[in-house]
């Protein structure tokens, strides 16, 4: 198996574009409320513009045989607040195809942006992953990821 990671380029938009969809639709049983249009929404296509360009982020691919099979968006979070004082990152969304899986391939698309992330300075990194999901905590908390805080939502 051949995986090479890399900063993602204009040229892989689509196929991004495509994967975050992959991602939404094996996430809709765990939240009903998500947009799964909004990868090919402008603001979806601008989001994933300014993380390939780096203009608000980063984004990396994960090629196997030459085909992108996963890719990683995330950026620095800029907080103004003092009540934390760490440089934190965000892994934002991050997705790796179904036959792909349980190959390495996310574990190097999450080093290549912790890479990043040290390489800007950055302290401490996070991610969100919804509750039920357990085969996403289990792999973050593999890789040196913590519970930090619990988010709670009530519809009004």
């Amino acid at each position: 198996m051949n995986v090479v990671i890399r900063k993602a380029k204009l040229e892989d938009l689509k196929t991004i574009q495509d994967l975050n969809h992959a991602l939404f639709l094996s996430d809709a049983d765990k939240d009903k409320k998500l947009n799964h249009d909004w990868p090919y929404l402008e603001t979806g296509k601008e989001y994933f513009k300014g993380a390939i360009e780096g203009k608000t982020g980063v984004c990396f691919v994960a090629e196997k045989d030459n085909e992108i099979v996963g890719y990683l968006a995330g950026s620095i979070k800029f907080d103004s607040s003092i009540y934390r004082q760490v440089r934190r990152s965000e892994l934002e969304n991050m997705f790796v195809t179904e036959d792909c899986r349980g190959q390495g391939i996310g574990e190097k698309l999450a080093k290549q942006f912790i890479d990043w992330s040290k390489e800007n300075d950055v302290t401490h990194t996070f991610v969100s992953a919804y509750w039920l999901n357990e085969r996403a905590i289990k792999f973050y908390k593999r890789l040196g990821f913590e519970p930090l805080a619990l988010e709670l939502e009530a519809r009004l």
